[in-house]
């Protein structure tokens, strides 16, 4: 029961920053016909906002199941 739930959690985790990837690499497409300053901005927002979010809910996701997985033995 529990691999199906970690299973389920990871799957659903890594599909949501799949689609925020492929939506950024959209965007970063269609922007790339546009200016230059206005790319440099929007990728600098991107990464002082977004990429630290995934960041700490990965580590925060691998000490939750670490520290259920250890509760359960």
């Amino acid at each position: 029961m529990m691999k199906r739930n970690l299973r389920g959690f990871v799957n659903a985790y890594f599909r949501t920053l799949s689609i925020i990837f492929f939506l950024l690499f959209v965007i970063y497409s269609i922007l790339s016909i546009g200016s230059e300053d206005y790319l440099r901005s929007l990728t600098s927002l991107i990464s002082y906002s977004i990429l630290p979010v995934v960041l700490g809910n990965t580590i925060v996701a691998i000490i939750y199941f670490y520290i259920k997985q250890k509760s359960i033995k």
